[in-house]
This record gives structure tokens, C-alpha cells and sequence, in this order.
């Protein structure tokens, strides 16, 4: 499979769970087709759309927005719930974020939420408007410098900057998130890197809190990046997310 392709939209079929997978702010679906892959090999059937003005080029990007990325994870989740008797929403960072938009939303069966920004680590994000006037475009690694940890190059097919207008898109939905906490009810796990070069560690403790769900769960990688998708723990995170969702099965079929 070649680098274009891996970075495209992916659909594996399996079973009647289906799981919604979403990738992060200028990322591609290639970053989470590793846990798709072993959700897949479980008998999960998997979704993972390409949202919009991602996988292309940055001029792409610079025309799409927070509704559009909304809009397509909206579109995923309807399709997939038409397919499958159950359905859980996940994503890494931004995808972390429409997953959570989507449970708020949606009657979702589980969601898991990975590097979910409530809080960043970049307080300049908060004057991107301002500075994107005499600095439209920055690189990733202006802001934060060497990944925190190593990941599998060949997964890491996004952008390697960003408008910095598009940086208010993503402000938004952390607080159009934030704001909606309170009314997820479904079963949940958030994932944290304790080394997190984008996201402040203390996110995965707003969402627990601020969520009604009854059974929730938080994961702390201690070897991994933002990345954590394709980072030196995916492998166990992969695992305990099977393990998560299964359970919950369990405990519905139970009722």
C-alpha cells in the first residue's frame, strides 16, 4: 500500500459493533489505521473518514472549517449506525474532540477519546488570528519542536504545518465540547500520554469530570507522544480498547 492510500478514507467490514475513527487536526486516516486494523482483526467493522481539506494540501485546508469537520464526522456516524447494531466513536486529538461532539449529540454505545485537547500547551494558539495576519502558515515543529517520542514514520502522512487562521476552527470546538460535557452518558475511556508535546495532561482529567457517564475509564501512556495512535504503546493501547469495548458489551447484554 502506498503512502496516498494509506492516507485515505478507510472501510473495514466485520461484525454488527461498528467503530467511527477520526484523526486529528492536519492528520490523515492513516495515523489511525493501525487500531483499525486490530479493532478490525476483533470483529469490529471500522469507519474512518478523511475529514475535509485534510490529505490534500494546505491551500485545501485553509478553505474548510470547523462545521465542515463536524459535518463529516455527523455523516460517518449516520452511516455506520445504519450498518451496525452498536457503535462506538473515537478519535485521536481533534478526532477526539468530534467524538466527543458526536456522544453529546447522538445516542453513541461507547466513545473513546486519545491526546483530546481541553487545554493546549502553545498559549500563543489563543492569538493565532492576530498573528496569522503577518504570519498566515507555521510549522509544527515552530511550536513544539522533536516529537516526544518515536512513531511509525509510515503512518505519519498529515501536513507539517497549518494556517493558523484554521487554529480558531479548533479553539471552537473545545469549547463547543467543553461545553456539552455533561451530556455524554456513554460508556468512556480517555487515553493520555503522560508525554504530550500539544495537549495539557490535565484534559483527560475535564473530560472524566465533566462527563455524566456511570462507567469511565482513564488509560495514561507513559512512552507516548501526542501520536499516540501510531506511538511505541499502540500496540497496548489497541488492546485495552478491545478490552474496554468488550466489556462493555458484556455489561449491556447483562441488562
Amino acid at each position: 500500500m502506498g503512502r496516498e492510500e494509506k492516507a485515505e478514507a478507510f472501510f473495514l467490514e466485520a461484525g454488527e459493533y461498528g467503530c467511527l475513527l477520526m484523526h486529528g487536526f492536519t492528520g490523515t486516516s492513516a495515523e489511525m489505521r493501525p487500531l483499525g486494523e486490530a479493532l478490525w482483526k476483533a470483529g469490529y467493522t471500522v469507519s474512518a473518514p478523511l475529514l475535509p481539506g485534510h490529505g490534500r494540501s494546505m491551500e485545501a485546508l485553509m478553505h474548510t472549517g470547523w462545521r465542515d469537520w463536524l459535518g463529516e464526522a455527523r455523516k460517518g456516524y449516520a452511516a455506520l449506525r445504519e450498518r451496525c447494531e452498536k457503535v462506538c466513536v473515537m478519535g485521536l486529538s481533534m478526532g477526539g474532540l468530534l467524538a466527543l461532539l458526536l456522544a453529546e449529540e447522538f445516542p453513541v454505545d461507547a466513545l473513546v477519546c486519545m491526546s483530546t485537547p481541553m487545554k493546549l500547551k502553545n498559549s500563543l494558539s489563543a492569538l493565532a488570528p492576530v498573528v496569522a495576519l503577518v504570519h498566515p502558515n507555521v510549522r509544527w515543529d515552530e511550536l513544539e519542536g522533536p516529537p516526544a517520542a518515536r512513531v511509525m514514520e509510515e503512518y505519519l502522512l498529515g501536513y507539517d504545518g497549518f494556517p493558523l487562521k484554521r487554529v480558531t476552527d479548533l479553539r471552537l470546538l473545545m469549547a463547543r465540547a467543553r461545553r456539552g460535557l455533561f451530556s455524554v452518558v456513554a460508556d468512556t475511556l480517555v487515553i493520555q500520554p503522560e508525554r504530550d508535546e500539544t495537549v495539557r495532561p490535565q484534559s483527560a482529567r475535564i473530560i472524566l469530570d465533566g462527563i455524566s457517564s456511570r462507567r469511565k475509564r482513564l488509560i495514561s501512556l507513559k512512552q507516548s507522544g501526542h501520536m499516540c495512535t501510531i506511538g511505541p504503546e499502540h500496540q497496548e493501547m489497541e488492546s485495552q480498547i478491545i478490552a474496554f469495548l468488550a466489556a462493555a458489551d458484556e455489561k449491556a447484554l447483562a441488562l
